[in-house]
């Protein structure tokens, strides 16, 4: 299990819960498929053979962590779009706002609830094969571009995915995806899991505060979170073993 920086005092509580695909076994697989709600289980006989268990955790584990976090029956939520199209939670209480993100790469699923907070996430796998270099050209600011070519050639795949990553949770978190041009969206990164924004040209300044949260759940894996909140996120990081 992955060990969670210590919450601050008055922090948002920012839950971020991933699986490790290979540790889901048959038993697993019946409680999650027991979770899913009608529409889920069509969705998921749509994906082509490799990806519907990918599909079933992870719609299973954002079901367990919302019930962790608010209480209740994991099977009992609800799920509809909003303005922008993002899957939102459909309220119990009329005061109750659960926002949420979902991501899933070759062999890892992952999810980020907040109580209030629009959150984004996202996962990578570093064996993926993919052509990095012509893609960082394309998607990286210069200062980004620049970091990662300042690397050793093994070691640029896994610098270029710690932006990529943190670009797709902030643009999920916003609710555009990869709508936005990529290269206006500029980060630099801070201490081990920390990131900042210093770039976005399609967001205007004093509209609340942008955190970031990096994390390598496996050796394999980049994973970035990103959580818009006046205040600073409580992280809290849980690998779910079957």
């Amino acid at each position: 299990m992955a060990s969670s920086p210590q919450p601050l005092p008055n922090s948002e509580r920012v839950l971020v819960r991933y699986v490790r695909l290979e540790t889901v076994g048959s038993a697993r697989s019946r409680r999650q498929w027991a979770l899913l709600s009608e529409d889920e289980r069509r969705r998921h006989g749509r994906r082509v053979a490799s990806e519907q268990l990918a599909f079933a955790t992870a719609h299973a584990l954002l079901r367990e962590t919302l019930s962790l976090c608010a209480g209740g029956d994991p099977a009992a939520w609800r799920f509809a779009p909003d303005a922008l199209g993002k899957p939102a939670v459909v309220a119990r209480l009329a005061d109750e706002k659960w926002e949420f993100n979902l991501s899933h790469t070759s062999g890892l699923v992952a999810c980020v609830v907040a109580r209030s907070s629009p959150v984004g996430i996202d996962v990578e796998s570093t064996e993926r094969p993919r052509a990095y270099s012509a893609l960082a050209r394309r998607v990286l600011a210069p200062s980004e571009l620049e970091d990662v070519e300042a690397r050793a050639p093994s070691e640029r795949s896994e610098r270029f995915l710690e932006y990529w990553t943190l670009k797709e949770a902030r643009l999920k978190a916003r609710g555009t995806g990869i709508r936005s041009p990529l290269r206006q969206l500029q980060f630099r990164l801070v201490r081990e899991e920390g990131a900042e924004c210093v770039a976005d040209s399609e967001e205007a300044e004093g509209q609340g505060n942008w955190h970031y949260l990096r994390l390598r759940p496996t050796p394999q894996h980049c994973l970035a979170v990103a959580c818009r909140s006046a205040r600073s996120p409580g992280w809290e990081i849980q690998e779910v073993n079957s």
